[in-house]
């Protein structure tokens, strides 16, 4: 497996989650992550929950 960690998160709707995205987009993030990340290897993925009928 080429990964060293899993991270689960959350939030309360997509309003919640672009109020995340733009905070964490800040040039300010990139800069420290780049202490300790290798962000041409990181990946996410985006999954919604849907209620569906029967």
């Amino acid at each position: 497996m080429d990964f060293d960690v899993v991270t689960e998160m959350g939030w309360e709707d997509r309003d919640a989650f672009q109020a995340w995205m733009a905070a964490v987009s800040d040039e300010r993030v990139g800069i420290d992550e780049a202490r300790f990340l290798d962000r041409s290897r990181t990946r996410a993925l985006l999954i919604e929950d849907r209620v569906t009928a029967g």
